[in-house]
């Protein structure tokens, strides 16, 4: 659902907790064409063992929607 506002434009900042843990599978949080190129990371924090990050999303450029 996150990719499906960020495609729409209606995400100015994402954040992420990240785990440390080994999975023999997952799903990604952003499947296909992720937009990484418009994410700017904003601030890198740690919490306990956890990892929190937080991005900055870029508008779209005019005509660069995918």
């Amino acid at each position: 659902m996150a990719a499906q506002f960020l495609a729409a434009g209606a995400l100015d900042r994402i954040a992420i907790t990240l785990a440390p843990v080994t999975l023999a599978r997952g799903k990604p949080l952003f499947s296909g064409d992720v937009f990484w190129d418009r994410l700017r990371l904003r601030s890198a924090e740690k919490v306990g063992q956890w990892a929190r990050l937080v991005y900055d999303v870029t508008p779209a450029e005019h005509g660069m929607d995918r």
